[in-house]
């Protein structure tokens, strides 16, 4: 996929698609994930279960049309940070 090789920064890619490894988030980096990429990143198998997890939590997503939901990687960790309970800050890696 264009943006996720050796030859291109992390940054040109345009969406992460559903054969994607994770990819690291971080403060600086900005990109949209599908929603199979974050049932990964979450733990979920269950595609309902996953929806009505979202629907019912509040996680942030952005619907481009009536089939198309990506996810905004600071939008997602901003999400995360807020919901960490202690000491530990959430950073996928």
């Amino acid at each position: 996929m264009f943006g996720l090789n050796e030859d291109f920064a992390i940054q040109n890619a345009p969406y992460a698609s559903r054969a994607s490894p994770p990819i690291p988030l971080g403060p600086t980096v900005n990109c949209l994930l599908s929603s199979a990429v974050v049932m990964e990143m979450l733990g979920y198998r269950n595609r309902a279960s996953f929806w009505q997890f979202v629907h019912s939590s509040g996680l942030p997503h952005i619907r481009l049309n009536a089939r198309h939901i990506r996810f905004d990687s600071r939008a997602l960790n901003a999400w995360l940070e807020r919901r960490t309970v202690g000491g530990v800050k959430f950073h996928h890696r």
